[in-house]
C-alpha cells in the first residue's frame, strides 16, 4: 500500500513533463537550434530582447497551472503516505 502513493507520485510527474515538453515543442522553445548549439563557445553572441509585454500570454497561464497541478498531486501523495504509515506505524 505504501508504494502505491510512489507509485501516483511517478506516475503524475511523468504526465507533468510530458505536457510541459508538449506545451514547449508546440510554442516554438525548440524552434532555433542551429544558434543554441553555439551560444556556449562565445560572450559576443547576445539573445535579441523581446519587446516589453503589457500583458501575459496564456502560455504563462498554462506553466501556472501545470506547476500548480504538479505541487498539488506531491502534496495529495505524500499525505495519503504519511497517512498510510501513521496506520500500520
Amino acid at each position: 500500500m505504501y508504494s502505491l502513493g510512489w507509485i501516483g507520485l511517478v506516475l503524475a510527474s511523468l504526465w507533468i513533463s510530458v505536457i510541459a515538453f508538449v506545451w514547449a515543442a508546440r510554442s516554438g522553445q525548440f524552434s532555433d537550434q542551429s544558434r543554441a548549439r553555439y551560444l556556449a563557445l562565445g560572450e559576443d553572441i547576445s539573445p535579441t530582447a523581446p519587446a516589453a509585454a503589457t500583458r501575459r500570454r496564456p502560455e504563462s497561464y498554462a506553466l501556472l497551472a501545470v506547476t500548480l497541478l504538479g505541487a498539488a498531486a506531491m502534496i495529495v501523495v505524500i499525505g495519503l503516505s504519511l497517512l498510510a504509515a501513521k496506520g500500520t506505524g
